[in-house]
């Protein structure tokens, strides 16, 4: 977990976690690696990213299935605008307005782009408000561009 990880702040600062898996995972056509943004890269405008996850759904989709949704990413200032500078950071990202988006269960879920015929880690699902559908207020992510420093220096001190 980052050590400036603040729970009970506002926007969830620092809302970032490292796993390491005690053996190494199989790839497979299922599954495969993600590149991680380098410091700085922006996202804003693309319009080939995607969100998945496990958690709720509205309508008929099967909860017992990874749902997949493609996204459009906001501006920070949009974001800013929708939630306020309080509860927004630079290691905030923002997708939809809330009529689509991240749900309850999804939490630490990707929000992966396409750039360059390379897909890339560029949040991971941290806060909204309760419930699937809430016009207006976008699901908010962990930019990963902006931890990019610390995870690759805490992929290096846990490697075997």
């Amino acid at each position: 977990m980052h050590e400036s990880y603040q729970p009970n702040s506002a926007g969830f600062p620092n809302d970032i976690a490292l796993l390491r898996v005690s053996q190494p995972i199989s790839l497979n056509t299922k599954s495969a690696t993600i590149r991680i943004p380098s410091a700085g890269m922006d996202f804003d405008g693309n319009t080939n990213c995607y969100i998945s996850g496990w958690g709720l759904t509205q309508g008929s989709q099967d909860r017992t299935k990874l749902q997949e949704l493609r996204v459009d990413i906001r501006t920070q200032s949009a974001c800013e605008r929708a939630w306020g500078s309080y509860y927004i950071n630079s290691g905030h990202i923002c997708v939809e307005n809330g009529d689509t988006g991240a749900c309850n269960g999804d939490s630490g879920g990707p929000l992966s782009c396409m750039v360059n015929g390379q897909m890339y880690l560029a949040g991971a699902t941290s806060w909204g408000i309760s419930g699937c559908q809430t016009r207006g207020y976008p699901s908010v992510y962990t930019r990963v561009s902006y931890f990019s420093g610390w995870l690759r220096e805490n992929m290096m001190t846990y490697q075997a």
